[in-house]
C-alpha cells in the first residue's frame, strides 16, 4: 500500500489498510456468527425428584466341597513308619 499509493496520501492509503486488515483478522479468528445466541431458561425454583431407593446386598457364592474319596489301605500295604 505505502509504495503503490502517490505522496500525499500514503499514511491515509496505509491506516485504511490497517484497519481493513484488523476488521478481516477479528473476523477470521471469531468466526463469522449470523445467527442470533439462544436464550436457554432454566427454572431453579423446581424441587429435584425424590432420590431413587437402592438396595444393596452382598453375597458370596461358595461350591460345596465333596469329600475326598480316598481307598482305604491294602493289607500287603503298610503305612510309613514314624522312625
Amino acid at each position: 500500500m505505502w509504495l503503490g499509493s502517490p505522496e500525499p496520501g500514503r499514511q491515509v492509503d496505509a491506516g485504511i489498510a490497517v484497519l481493513v486488515w484488523a476488521a478481516l483478522s477479528v473476523l477470521a479468528l471469531r468466526g463469522l456468527r449470523l445467527s442470533r445466541p439462544a436464550f436457554v431458561h432454566v427454572d431453579v425454583h423446581n424441587q429435584a425428584p425424590p432420590a431413587p431407593v437402592v438396595e444393596v446386598r452382598a453375597e458370596i457364592h461358595m461350591p460345596n466341597p465333596e469329600p475326598p474319596h480316598h481307598a482305604p489301605y491294602v493289607f500287603p500295604f503298610l503305612p510309613p513308619s514314624p522312625n
